[in-house]
């Protein structure tokens, strides 16, 4: 989804085949999308992320040539997980 979320909300994406959390998602007040925290590891580390310049148009900041921030700069409570839930990657790896 990349508007009409919940203001100011998170959704995790969990993998039906494990049980682990790939992806977060990130919803500004007005409900659109404005960043991705990705628990897989594509070139960077898990718990990496990605914003979104352009609320609610994922393609503005992910994809080929698009900035991949470091775990260590994430912002405060992106990397939020559901209870008893793990990331699918452990981060950093």
């Amino acid at each position: 989804m990349t508007s009409g979320a919940s203001p100011n909300s998170l959704y995790s994406h969990v993998d039906p085949k494990t049980g682990k959390v790939v992806q977060n998602a990130i919803y500004d007040s007005n409900g659109n999308v404005i960043g991705h925290v990705d628990f897989k590891n594509h070139g960077i580390g898990s718990g990496h992320y990605h914003e979104f310049p352009i609320p609610g148009n994922p393609a503005s900041g992910h994809g080929a040539g698009k900035p991949h921030n470091p775990y260590s700069t994430i912002p405060p409570g992106w990397d939020k997980l559901p209870p008893e839930l793990e990331p699918h990657t452990p981060i950093g790896k």
